[in-house]
């Protein structure tokens, strides 16, 4: 999919790690184009580190082999947030957080990049919505499976936004609500031992309340529009483009979870197979594989 017109996403490719001896044991050597580091091997505390574009936090448990490459998105962060968000998210979760801030970097409404920004780095939120499940027992019920659909949402919606050619504030609103169209449930009783909220609006509105006062504050159309659009209004008067493109995109999302799911043990695609006899069988076949799955008294 491709999730940037005219720009490519700012990444840093680190070089596959070289171990070598120091002197205070081995150490993981990395390269990359503005600098290179070196962290020791087995420790699993956090290193920061001071690049010429950007700091880099990075924990060594993270390597799961010397051979590993990683690839880690950059945006304008200052240090503690750029710390934050790699000290509390989980490591399983790093592909994640670095796609939700790939997703952030396309925002170029400000109002909007500030309000998602101020959100995103809220230290409650780092702490919960990376190992957060998207429903207790329905959809999406696995740790991470609320941060992992919010990323598909904002993907698809990022490319019907991009298709249909939104005006820069509509893409901006369709990429925020994708993200935390569902944050609120970070608060339900599923996901914090301290959460005693049902209901999901009550819950969105207690994760981005104190946000959303800045923006009605700077703009107060703009808060509207995000207060339609977050599903923080129970019969929002106007309808928003970005909100139907990030619903549409939310149900292909779930439907491909189900399908996944209902299919998960069952060929792609079923043939007609003539056996020697020549009896006509229906047989199943997936479709990566060109042979015939024939079966043959």
């Amino acid at each position: 999919m491709r999730m940037f017109k005219d720009q490519n996403p700012p990444v840093l490719c680190w070089a596959s790690p070289v171990v070598a001896t120091g002197k205070t044991g081995e150490y993981y050597q990395f390269s990359a184009p503005h600098f290179s580091i070196t962290l020791p091997v087995g420790e699993t505390h956090s290193t920061l580190l001071n690049g010429q574009e950007a700091s880099v936090l990075l924990r060594t448990d993270d390597l799961l082999a010397p051979t590993s490459v990683r690839k880690l998105k950059l945006v304008g962060l200052s240090k503690v947030r750029l710390q934050n968000q790699y000290m509390l998210c989980p490591i399983p979760m790093f592909e994640v957080l670095s796609g939700v801030w790939t997703l952030v970097s396309c925002i170029t409404y400000p109002d909007l990049r500030h309000f998602l920004e101020e959100v995103l780095c809220d230290p409650l939120v780092i702490s919960l919505f990376y190992k957060a499940k998207g429903s207790e027992d329905g959809d999406f019920n696995q740790v991470g499976d609320l941060a992992r659909h919010s990323v598909d949402i904002a993907c698809v919606s990022l490319s019907l936004a991009n298709y249909y050619q939104l005006s820069d504030v509509e893409l901006s609103l369709a990429l925020v609500t994708a993200l935390l169209h569902e944050i609120g449930k970070i608060r339900l009783h599923y996901n914090s031992q301290s959460g005693i909220l049902v209901s999901e609006k009550v819950a969105i509105t207690a994760v981005v309340g104190p946000y959303l006062i800045q923006v009605l504050e700077r703009d107060p159309a703009l808060y509207e529009a995000l207060m339609s659009c977050l599903n923080c209004i129970e019969q929002p008067q106007i309808i928003y483009m970005a909100d139907t493109i990030v619903k549409a995109a939310d149900k292909l999302s779930r439907t491909k979870h189900q399908f996944d799911k209902a299919f998960a043990d069952t060929a792609d695609y079923y043939d007609l197979v003539v056996t020697k006899k020549g009896c006509t069988d229906l047989y199943y076949r997936r479709a990566t594989q060109f042979q015939h799955m024939e079966k043959f008294d």
